[in-house]
This record gives C-alpha cells, structure tokens and sequence, in this order.
C-alpha cells in the first residue's frame, strides 16, 4: 500500500515499543503480509499436520524471497510481527478467512548499510543420521 492515511493506520496497530514504528511511517510502501488459512498444511479445511498454521512456513518463504529482491534492487526492508494483527486485518479490509502474518515496509535506506554479525558455520547445525552426530 502506498496510501499515507492507510499506512498511518497500520502502524497505529504496531506495538507501542516497536522500533520499526519510524521506518514504516517514512517508507515509500507497506506490504501486508496474509494468508489464507485452512489450505496449507490442511485437507478439507482440516490441519493435517502436526503444527498448526502451516500457511506461516509458506509465508516465511515468500517474505524472505521479496526481502532478498528488494535488497538486490537496493532498497531496504524490514520484517514487522510486533503488532495487533487482528487491528490490522480490520484496516485493510481482510475478509474471514484470511490471517496477517506480518508488515514489511519497503523504501530507500536511509543509512549506508553495515556488516551483520557472523554466520554460524554450517558443521554446528548439521547433523548426520541422528542428532548430535556431526556431520562435518
């Protein structure tokens, strides 16, 4: 969205503490981030799986795959879940059905950005056959 009335409205539903409030209020875009639920992870509307709200692994997946592109296009993004989500779907009209998982505002960043902190090596996650057993 690109609405500044509706933007404002959105991160109205942030946490009071969140400290993506100021990047959001001046970022070019909001993309809220839903799901339909009951289709993922579901059969006949029915969760088949173990873990419940599987449409959020799916959701993880589409979120970091546009933050990945909009970096590589040089903006600067964002994940926010801090928020009333429930006040949000009511501001963007969502219809039953259909969950928000989180806000991603996009934009031009306004600082140079700098070196995060270093990766784990892949040998303290990885395991071979059972856990516990490296496999490196």
């Amino acid at each position: 969205m690109r609405d500044r009335e509706i933007i404002n409205q959105v991160v109205a539903t942030y946490s009071e503490k969140n400290p993506a409030t100021k990047c959001s209020l001046i970022a070019s875009a909001l993309i809220v981030v839903c799901a339909k639920s009951g289709v993922s992870g579901c059969y006949g509307g029915v969760d088949v799986t173990k873990h419940a709200s599987w449409y959020m692994f799916d959701l993880g997946i589409a979120t970091q795959t546009l933050c990945l592109t909009a970096h590589e296009m040089g903006l600067g993004t964002v994940v926010v879940g801090l928020m009333d989500h429930d006040a949000c779907r009511k501001v963007i009209g969502l219809p039953d059905g259909y969950e928000v998982a989180a806000v991603i505002p996009v934009g031009r960043p306004a600082v140079e950005p700098k070196e995060g902190p270093p990766r784990r090596p892949v040998s303290d996650m990885v395991h071979l056959n059972a856990f516990g057993r490296k496999m490196f």
